[in-house]
């Protein structure tokens, strides 16, 4: 094997554990929750699982000749990742979607929740370390934004998790065009119907890389 051909096929492993490891259990709903721990502390039957998930949801990933089509594309890395870094990139994404809301947001008391869902250390980066981006038609990506960020807010109890799926639906509208592989990587990971079918993209190119570059919170997540 050569040293292309032996990375290819290390990256194509990351990606299939990653998926067992991290997929949610509603795609295997007849499964019992002490069966898949069990199942994936096992060789055997972490074998079994990727083998169930190769006939229906991850059909392209866990072919081995996704190893090729995966390394083409520009934006795979993320796909190796560990559940946590994964999500933690996936929040700064989030807010990158949401920071021409951010800018205009005035309310005290608005300002307190979104900073108690992202944490001191993302809240900073986002406000003070990253240019805002504004689109072709700033006013439409402000009341866009502004608005979607109102809406979480109103459900003070979800509002890191609301921000971790705008980021879910923008790096998944980002590799729509990308091998199928990718997208079930991030697909599997929430429960089924979670993922718009064609969800929309709001972020510059260049603005999606810099939240795949973990200075908002995934650098610390790195394992």
């Amino acid at each position: 094997m050569t040293g292309d051909a032996a990375r290819r096929y290390a990256d194509w492993q990351a990606l299939t554990g990653g998926i067992v490891d991290d997929f949610d259990p509603l795609w295997m709903p007849d499964l019992p929750s002490g069966l898949l721990r069990s199942a994936r502390a096992s060789r055997l039957g972490r074998r079994l699982l990727a083998n169930r998930l190769a006939e229906g949801p991850a059909q392209a990933a866990m072919h081995i000749d996704c190893a090729r089509a995966i390394d083409s594309s520009p934006l795979h890395g993320w796909a190796l990742w560990p559940r946590r870094r994964l999500r933690e990139a996936l929040t700064d994404i989030g807010g990158l979607c949401l920071l021409p809301g951010i800018r205009v947001m005035v309310a005290r008391s608005a300002v307190r929740r979104l900073r108690g869902a992202l944490g001191e250390e993302r809240y900073h980066w986002l406000v003070n370390d990253v240019e805002t981006w504004w689109g072709s038609e700033p006013r439409n990506g402000v009341v866009r934004a502004a608005t979607l960020l109102r809406r979480m807010l109103e459900r003070p109890d979800s509002v890191r998790e609301q921000i971790e799926m705008r980021g879910v639906e923008e790096l998944a509208a980002a590799v729509v065009a990308a091998p199928p592989a990718l997208i079930e990587r991030l697909r599997l990971q929430y429960p089924p119907g979670w993922l718009a079918e064609r969800p929309a993209r709001w972020l510059p190119q260049s603005v999606l890389e810099l939240g795949l570059e973990g200075r908002g919170g995934a650098q610390g997540a790195a394992t």
